[in-house]
C-alpha cells in the first residue's frame, strides 16, 4: 500500500503522466527514472574525477612530482 502511494508520488514528480493505460504509464516513469539514475551516476563520476584531480595536483605541488 505505502509502496504504490510513494510510487505514484514519484511518478508524478518525473513529471505529466503519459501514455493510455495505467500500465504503460508505469513503464514511460520507470524510463524517466532510470534517466534520473544515469544522470546521477553521471555527475558522481564527475565529482569523484574533478576531486581526483585536484588530489593529484595537490599532491604534484607537494612533492615536485
Amino acid at each position: 500500500m505505502v509502496k504504490n502511494k510513494l510510487w505514484r508520488i514519484w511518478a508524478k514528480a518525473l513529471g505529466q503522466k503519459e501514455g493510455r493505460t495505467d500500465l504503460e504509464a508505469d513503464r514511460i516513469a520507470l524510463i524517466r527514472s532510470l534517466i534520473v539514475l544515469f544522470y546521477i551516476v553521471t555527475n558522481l563520476f564527475i565529482i569523484a574525477g574533478v576531486r581526483s584531480e585536484e588530489h593529484t595536483s595537490e599532491l604534484q605541488s607537494r612533492f615536485g612530482i
